[in-house]
């Protein structure tokens, strides 16, 4: 019977210091937070990718009505064939 009681003694000192220890709770904390800034990060990644398509295609619908404004460009179907001034200036 002492011996019952002095392991149940000990165990529950062992784990009363193990439940007060904060060794490794950094490293707990960075597991768990890890993930959130990564998908953060992919949603502004994101979000970037879009915005910046976004922009390319007002670009290229500026360009096509600058051309027609000025007259440059007099029907729809010479839009659509690739200008070779434009390419080597990009």
């Amino acid at each position: 019977m002492f011996r019952e009681v002095l392991f149940e003694r000990v165990w529950r000192a062992q784990a009363l210091r193990f439940l007060r220890a904060e060794q490794g709770a950094s490293t707990i904390e960075f597991v768990i937070w890890v993930p959130v800034f990564a998908l953060l990060l992919g949603l502004v990644a994101d979000a970037a990718l879009i915005y910046g398509g976004q922009a390319r295609i007002l670009r290229v619908v500026q360009d096509g009505n600058r051309a027609m404004s000025i007259g440059r460009v007099t029907d729809t179907n010479t839009l659509e064939k690739p200008d070779r001034h434009a390419t080597a200036a990009a």
